[in-house]
């Protein structure tokens, strides 16, 4: 099978870097607003969102959360700036015809905007996404955050069954996670070198210069100290020992888990009202701060969760394994705990979109109303170990070896050449099977 590649560039920054690796301009397309002032084409855009199916202002509510500024800027260079992208997706698919598109995973609206205009015109989707199971990927196939051949596997290990080598991996993993947890790769925050990150901080501030960035956006480097304050003021507590409680665990915010999988559920403070008024007097929500960042919230928000009766805010600094384990029931939106507790043998609700949501024992409310009735309905349940064996398996299945982070998230591990060649090899095998199953199809 040979590959003809073109590559697409989202930001000047990108661009560079394809010149530094010696890839001539004529292998790249630049798809990144114009910063020239584009009086925008209502009626084409109108049209796009039939036949593209979004909604232009849906799409901009995924970028617009990372930077306040977003939200100020005039609607006309906005919708400008969002037909610019799709006209040059568009001409791509025009001059390029391509087959197959392989990504990291979408994070704002030039993303969306490049899966959806391709996916229209029939380009198959290869998205590289880090497994909860370490040093292994999957590929998505779309927007939905479902994996296709996780279903099709799924299904067929619960019509056919196990080999007996696929049973006791799956067996083995589960006892090893439920005796010595540990954090998924794809959450987890790979170890830096003091070197390596002044070295990283030098870099930001260089590229703030080249490309213009002013004034450069220093508040992460309050958060620790934004961190230390609220720990010492007493706005977290601990868990209370013998009591029982709904596990609720906060996401980082703005990411792409809530702004695009769990966009109806984006505000964590009305879902969790929501859930307090659901719980019955026996149990009380346990409101669990995300661990990095956390400084990033403002007072004002761990104050109207402190306000509710029956909600715990607890410290981020708590044991996340042993909130899970003594929990009567797990509810996260898209969170990487909806499959810790399944391997705990957890009931779980989700509210948004996440591959595990496959799993049969994985109940995704699709009915707010419903939520007292569901919560009523699971608590203190446990979910047969035979079941998640069956899931597990279908994940090993599934996936491929290597590590999906993108560089700086993972200390540069997934850039090393041993896994480069693990990615291409598990794409290059997704690709052969597809291409095999849709020849077998049009036979």
């Amino acid at each position: 099978m040979e590959i003809e590649g073109h590559f697409i560039s989202n930001s000047k920054e990108s661009s560079d870097f394809y010149l530094e690796k010696k890839l001539s301009r004529e292998n790249f397309t630049e798809v990144f607003a114009s910063q020239e002032k584009i009086k925008p084409n209502k009626k084409y855009l109108e049209a796009c969102e039939k036949k593209y199916s979004f909604n232009v202002w849906d799409l901009w509510l995924t970028t617009a959360p990372r930077n306040k500024k977003r939200y100020n800027l005039d609607k006309g260079l906005v919708l400008g700036y969002i037909e610019d992208i799709i006209r040059k997706i568009e001409q791509i698919v025009e001059t390029f015809k391509p087959e197959v598109y392989i990504c990291y995973g979408p994070a704002g609206y030039t993303h969306l905007i490049t899966y959806k205009v391709l996916m229209a015109h029939g380009v198959k989707i290869i998205e590289t996404k880090q497994t909860s199971i370490p040093q292994r990927f999957m590929i998505m196939e779309d927007l939905s955050n479902q994996n296709k051949t996780l279903q099709e596997n799924y299904f067929d290990i619960l019509k056919n069954g196990l080999t007996s080598e696929e049973e006791e991996r799956a067996k083995e993993f589960i006892i090893n996670y439920q005796e010595k947890p540990k954090q998924p790769d794809c959450a987890k925050k790979f170890t830096e070198p003091l070197v390596k990150r002044l070295s990283r901080f030098s870099k930001k501030l260089s590229k703030a210069v080249k490309y213009g960035r002013y004034p450069p956006n220093f508040r992460y480097f309050f958060w620790p100290i934004i961190e230390k304050t609220y720990d010492s003021i007493g706005v977290f507590e601990k868990p209370v020992e013998g009591e029982k409680y709904v596990y609720f665990p906060l996401h980082f915010q703005p990411e792409a888990s809530t702004l695009i999988y769990g966009k109806w559920y984006v505000d964590q403070l009305s879902l969790i009202e929501n859930i307090s008024k659901a719980l019955p007097l026996s149990h009380v929500l346990y409101v669990k701060e995300h661990a990095h960042g956390y400084g990033n919230r403002s007072l004002a928000f761990y104050k109207r969760i402190n306000r509710l009766p029956n909600v715990r805010l607890i410290s981020p600094h708590s044991d996340n394994f042993s909130l899970i384990k003594n929990c009567s029931l797990i509810l996260t939106v898209t969170g990487t705990s909806g499959w810790e507790g399944s391997l705990f043998q957890k009931p779980v609700i989700t509210f948004g979109q996440v591959y595990y949501n496959d799993f049969k024992e994985i109940h995704q409310l699709k009915d707010i109303s419903q939520l007292p009735s569901t919560i009523l309905k699971l608590l203190d349940t446990k979910v047969e170990k035979k079941k998640v064996v069956e899931f597990v398996a279908a994940m090993f299945r599934s996936s491929y070896p290597g590590l999906a982070r993108l560089p700086h998230n993972s200390n540069n591990r997934s850039m090393a050449d041993e896994n480069l060649k693990l990615l291409s090899e598990g794409i290059y095998s997704h690709l052969e099977h597809k291409i095999i199953k849709q020849k077998g199809s049009d036979v």
